[in-house]
């Protein structure tokens, strides 16, 4: 492969990166929120301290692909800003349960219509196929990368 198709493949995906973090909107208001954020949130909205069967942090990450340490950073900056209460699991005391506050669920609740009407105009200007196609490339990409332990990051 040519240095200029190596550093267009770069700077594309920084777009996308960048595309991805601005994708929520995050100075249109005051809860500034990252899209991992907004995951993360997205994930665990359905928890209550009496969940059977609540969302584990465990799942969040390989969703994230992120490591344990950057799911605990987004869980502590949500945490601070009042989004997110950690919970005893009533069902088994050993684990935790992450679990919105009101806040957290206006906050959610806000951010999950501006995502579904974003992603829609994305579908509807791309095209169902092309999503299709560059989601097999980003797979495909994966792995001929080799998956990596992501604790590794």
């Amino acid at each position: 492969m040519s240095k200029e198709i190596q550093n267009e493949l770069v700077q594309a995906m920084f777009r996308l990166k960048k595309m991805m973090n601005r994708g929520l909107g995050r100075d249109l208001d005051n809860a500034n929120i990252t899209m991992s954020e907004f995951i993360l949130m997205r994930e665990v909205a359905e928890n209550t301290k009496e969940s059977y069967n609540p969302m584990a942090l465990t799942e969040v990450r390989e969703y994230l692909s992120v490591s344990k340490a950057a799911v605990s950073q987004m869980l502590n900056s949500l945490e601070k800003r009042g989004y997110l209460t950690r919970e005893v699991d009533v069902n088994n005391r050993r684990n935790i349960i992450v679990v919105l506050t009101e806040a957290g669920q206006e906050v959610y609740q806000k951010k999950n219509q501006e995502f579904f009407d974003r992603f829609e105009k994305v579908i509807q200007g791309i095209g169902e196929t092309d999503i299709s196609h560059f989601i097999a490339m980003i797979n495909k990409m994966a792995d001929a990368m080799g998956e990596q332990d992501i604790d590794e990051e």
